[in-house]
């Protein structure tokens, strides 16, 4: 195995991160684009349409959340590399309370409430 610098691996800990932060907004992306379609055409698609999309937000959605927690991951490992475990304990801690505790029921929660609106566009309620 080859070797790395110090300055390396935190620049893959870094590049890591960035990765990340691709991931979220793809994610964000998705959940704008799977809005934008509800409520401009989900009067008009049939079930089956709708069951594809539906599966495919939810797929891709979580897909690109997944990516976020790997991609967490990696950048820690990196940094424990060069910091070490003892020293990086309290951040890594930080960080996956953040993300399991916050950042994952929240996201959760988004494709929940995208899929709710879907619903609310297509079953409207009876004034």
């Amino acid at each position: 195995m080859v070797e790395l610098t110090h300055y390396e691996m935190l620049d893959l800990a870094h590049s890591h991160m960035n990765a990340a932060v691709i991931d979220l907004n793809r994610a964000l992306a998705l959940g704008s684009a799977y809005l934008v379609v509800a409520y401009k055409a989900g009067k008009q698609l049939t079930r089956f349409q709708v069951t594809i999309i539906n599966i495919g937000f939810v797929v891709f959605a979580g897909q690109a959340m997944l990516g976020v927690m790997g991609e967490l991951d990696a950048s820690q490992a990196f940094r424990n590399a060069v910091w070490g475990e003892e020293r990086m304990e309290h951040v890594i801690n930080q960080l996956h309370f953040m993300f399991f505790w916050v950042g994952a029921p929240l996201a959760i929660g988004s494709i929940i409430a995208c899929l709710a609106f879907m619903w609310r566009v297509r079953h409207p309620k009876a004034d």
